[in-house]
């Protein structure tokens, strides 16, 4: 599926694109057969609610061969590349999971300032893709985005009296926890909700929504008995890379090899699928 002009225009307008049926549902199950084996890892890029489920985990491109060349489907790439008007390299993959009556939520917050402050990118010439890995409905704590709040460009931060101190190794939890550091201030949500409005993203399992590193984004918990997975893939410019601070975040969150991307040759199901067919 070629995404249009028309799709790439609505884009930098409203700062999100959602594309229904991008990915087929075997694709689909493809993905989610990583996971179990994935999750069983015990590892840092494995984040966990306080409740003990999964959160969210990191880095899959480093870890599996699925989702490294998943990245790189022209079906995405292309998109991406027109947005950012360069090559693009990725920056950060993950799966966030919200367990079925378990799955916590997301304070409303703009994802470049964490990539701005933490990583050193200096502009936000950064768009991440979320693939839906479950079918996602207003019940199970789908996406709410502000339309168009991308503009204001960094947001003031909502002043909070307690973020969870890490131990020094794990200072870079703070971003990554139902206690977010740096969320939008709640004055400026207002207004911008009261201008624009508020939209959620929903879909079924193969839907993709192409969103900027600045849209105004949250989403609440999964009261509902259906778990929502979603793979999330940040590409950053290839004309946009991070300078070094005074810490640099593991390479499952904050990735420096600027390589660009080639387009994956062949189809990446069907290569996948043989080899799954060959080891069973």
């Amino acid at each position: 599926m070629k995404i249009e002009k028309q799709g790439i225009d609505f884009y930098h307008q409203h700062g999100y694109l959602l594309v229904d049926g991008l990915f087929s549902y075997e694709e689909i199950d493809l993905m989610k057969e990583q996971l179990p084996s994935l999750y069983a890892q015990d590892s840092p890029r494995l984040v966990r609610e306080t409740n003990g489920e999964v959160r969210s985990l990191y880095g899959l491109h480093e870890v599996s061969d699925v989702y490294k060349e998943l990245c790189s489907l022209e079906r995405l790439l292309q998109p991406v590349k027109k947005i950012l008007d360069s090559d693009a390299y990725v920056h950060q993959t993950k799966i966030n999971i919200k367990k079925a009556f378990k799955g916590d939520w997301w304070e409303w917050h703009q994802d470049f300032p964490y990539w701005h402050i933490y990583d050193g990118m200096p502009a936000p010439r950064v768009v991440s893709v979320m693939i839906f890995l479950d079918d996602i409905s207003d019940l199970n704590g789908p996406l709410y985005m502000i339309p168009g709040s991308h503009q204001i460009g960094i947001a003031d931060f909502q002043q909070k009296d307690s973020i969870e101190k890490q131990e020094e190794e794990k200072y870079y939890l703070s971003a990554l926890s139902a206690n977010l550091e740096y969320t939008v201030e709640q004055k400026i949500l207002s207004n911008w909700y009261k201008k624009n409005g508020m939209v959620s993203a929903t879909g079924k399992a193969g839907s993709a929504l192409f969103f900027h590193g600045n849209v105004f984004h949250a989403s609440n918990c999964n009261l509902s008995p259906n778990d929502r997975r979603v793979f999330i893939i940040t590409y950053n410019s290839t004309e946009n890379t991070l300078k070094k601070g005074e810490k640099v975040r593991p390479s499952f969150l904050s990735n420096r090899d600027f390589t660009p991307l080639n387009p994956v040759k062949g189809s990446w199901f069907q290569k996948h699928q043989l080899e799954k067919n060959i080891i069973s």
